[in-house]
């Protein structure tokens, strides 16, 4: 059973992978679910809103551009695991927050997180462990963000009507921590398995 699963470790890590940009792609393609909720909550505009999650694009930039020297220096499985517990943080803090400059660096913290977590992420761990069907694998895992965009926008709108806004960020802070506990199967590279790419 151990042997079959090492021999197929490769399709372990596009499962991984997979499951991770949907849920991460999901919490990017869901985002305008919170925007009158949380300006509701916090008492400020929706351009209040739209201001403090400019940190957010700046460090999404900043992530992507550093993200394959951390991955040169750190490995994938490292940067993208902390990157995990990261953005894990940042929704905790956006569920606490008493006032719009807090949330504002909970979104700073979320925009860290980005370029080891989206399609930056994905590419390279894909091309270490597949040549052949490579395109196809990082297709799927790509789509799935879409996917999973859908799927978030109706739990975390379900989530909010039942329980507040406050609720759906803790919900899914826990449901990223469990996923970054599932990086701990990650490898870097198909050597550390003594196996080669697949194909």
């Amino acid at each position: 059973m151990i042997s079959k699963i090492k021999k197929n470790y490769h399709w372990l890590i596009a499962v991984i992978v997979f499951i991770e940009m949907l849920i991460f792609g999901g919490l990017i393609n869901s985002g305008s679910v919170y925007i009158q909720p949380v300006s509701m909550g916090l008492g400020v505009s929706t351009t209040a809103y739209a201001v403090a999650g400019m940190p957010y694009t700046v460090f999404c930039f900043l992530g992507t551009f550093m993200s394959g020297a951390l991955f040169k220096r750190f490995g994938y499985k490292k940067t993208a695991t902390f990157s995990l517990f990261l953005l894990s943080v940042s929704l905790i803090i956006s569920a606490t927050a008493k006032g719009i400059i807090i949330f504002a660096i909970s979104k700073a913290l979320f925009g860290m997180s980005y370029g080891a977590c989206f399609t930056a992420g994905a590419a390279y761990i894909v091309k270490s462990w597949f040549y052949k069907y490579q395109g196809t694998v990082l297709g799927a895992v790509s789509m799935s963000s879409g996917v999973g965009g859908s799927l978030m926008t109706i739990l975390l709108t379900k989530i909010i009507n039942t329980s507040g806004w406050r609720m759906s960020y803790t919900v899914t802070a826990i449901i990223v921590a469990v996923l970054a506990l599932l990086y701990l199967l990650i490898k870097d590279r198909p050597e550390q398995l003594d196996l080669h790419p697949y194909g």
